[in-house]
């Protein structure tokens, strides 16, 4: 095993049952990992079910590469994949898997069956022009940077515009996604193992996104190019660039830096569709879905607590919560806000 991943457990007597005492000791360095991502209840007595069982049996390889992240985080310590943070994310939530920038569409057969839903995506997306589903991209702002104009985190783009129009979050369905059937169907029936999030992304021309990491490598983001993308359209990650062209899918992983412009005359617009990275498997998919579904919960409720005291606007209680989400966590709740206002 890995040093960086053993788990260093301190024992300053013997017992009579030393591997009792030894699983003890573990599944107590375990249950401070579950407080830290707010798990509790039914949920917690299912993950300790699962540590026990699985994470503590060392033959299962079916929880290799969760077993190894847990370790890290008993410790807590995080993977080390050779990167700086400018070129990738580093976290603690980065799980020891296979890191390729940019996959081979080899490793996704379903491509294909994708590529054969591009008219109807496309012809379903030009119906919303004109419609108010679009707003401004922004990222979480970091320490030391300048919020946007209005205060939400930061602006995304060096130059020119870029807006999103979500359809699903973290499971939850926004309504744009019941006025593109076509489209509903392709993300539920053709994507595997969703993340979950989708939406559409358009860059106006002379956009240029910022170079930027995602916050984990837990999932790859998947595009189909839906409109405006040619020889003026590119995409960077991890220092290799591609030119996506309409209606062909690729898959890449967002916890590189990464960037995209659109010099064309035309706006550029992609279907975007988040998916758990390949080398999990379902049970470790499981676990932990439960470890970010339990850590959004608690956030959530905090920031209604916050704003049943004090009644201010939900964008800036969550700015002001800003140190204490996940990257991840702040997109969704900012993501989730910005729908119920354009819905009103």
């Amino acid at each position: 095993m890995d040093p960086d991943t053993e788990c260093v457990i301190d024992q300053e007597e013997e017992t009579d049952d030393p591997e009792n005492n030894r699983q003890n000791m573990v599944l107590e360095a375990a249950d401070r990992v579950l407080d830290d991502w707010f798990v509790t209840g039914i949920l917690r007595e299912a993950a300790r079910h699962f540590i026990k069982k699985k994470l503590g049996d060392l033959a299962c390889d079916e929880v290799s590469r969760v077993r190894s992240w847990f370790l890290l985080q008993i410790n807590k310590k995080c993977w080390q994949h050779g990167l700086s943070a400018k070129e990738r994310t580093i976290c603690s939530e980065n799980i020891p898997l296979r890191s390729i920038p940019i996959w081979d569409k080899k490793d996704f057969p379903w491509f294909t069956e994708l590529a054969a839903q591009h008219s109807a995506i496309k012809e379903e997306l030009l119906t919303l022009r004109g419609k108010k589903h679009f707003q401004a991209y922004r990222d979480p702002a970091k320490e030391g940077e300048k919020s946007a104009d209005d205060g939400i985190g930061v602006e995304a783009t060096s130059s020119g515009n870029w807006k999103v129009a979500y359809l699903v979050l973290r499971h939850k369905k926004f309504p744009l996604l019941d006025e593109c059937p076509r489209t509903k169907e392709a993300i539920y029936n053709i994507f595997p193992r969703q993340y979950c999030h989708a939406f559409f992304s358009a860059l106006t021309p002379g956009s240029n996104i910022k170079p930027h990491v995602g916050p984990s490598n837990r999932m790859l983001r998947v595009w189909l190019p839906v409109v405006g993308f040619g020889p003026e359209t590119g995409l960077s990650v991890g220092g290799q660039v591609v030119h996506p062209k309409d209606g062909e899918p690729l898959a890449w992983d967002h916890s590189y830096r990464h960037y995209a412009w659109n010099h064309s005359q035309d706006i550029r617009v992609v279907l975007i569709v988040d998916i758990w990275h390949p080398d999990l498997t379902d049970p470790e998919i499981k676990f932990l879905s439960t470890l970010q579904n339990a850590r959004l919960r608690v956030a959530k409720m905090s920031l209604d607590e916050i704003n049943d005291n004090d009644g201010n606007d939900y964008f800036s209680i969550i700015e002001r919560a800003r140190t204490q989400l996940s990257d991840d966590d702040w997109w969704i709740l900012k993501a989730e806000a910005e729908a119920v206002m354009i819905i009103r």
